[in-house]
């Protein structure tokens, strides 16, 4: 089963921020030989190397705590919750399919979420 979802992530844009062990020796032979395509970003930008994603996430998760009147000792299970969230959410890049479906190849079924903060019950 891993080997299969590796193989579909690798079908999506890899992209690197120009780091030394990416581009040169061993692990670029690894992406050669299998047909990877690497992508790279501008060199210390972090806007386009991933810290963009980091800081879309952390606000969210602010965001969650703060309209739920949640304490920040939370923080932890909001960047989680923003995290699962994100990874159901359509993206441009990958045609407007989550990543969630490129990965397990079908639409997830979200009609049981609820609202972050919201009263539950444990049974």
């Amino acid at each position: 089963m891993y080997l299969e979802e590796f193989q579909v992530l690798m079908r999506a844009p890899h992209v690197s921020d120009n780091t030394h062990e990416l581009l040169m020796g061993k692990m670029r032979e690894i992406c050669e030989g299998d047909g990877i395509k690497l992508h790279t970003t501008v060199p210390y930008h972090p806007a386009s190397n991933g810290e963009a994603a980091i800081g879309v996430l952390t606000a969210a998760a602010h965001a969650m705590l703060h309209n739920a009147s949640l304490p920040e000792k939370l923080w932890a299970e909001a960047f989680s919750i923003a995290t699962y969230l994100h990874n159901r959410t359509s993206m441009r890049a990958l045609d407007g399919l989550t990543p969630f479906e490129l990965l397990y190849g079908m639409k997830l079924d979200i009609a049981d979420l609820q609202a972050f903060g919201a009263l539950c019950a444990i049974a």
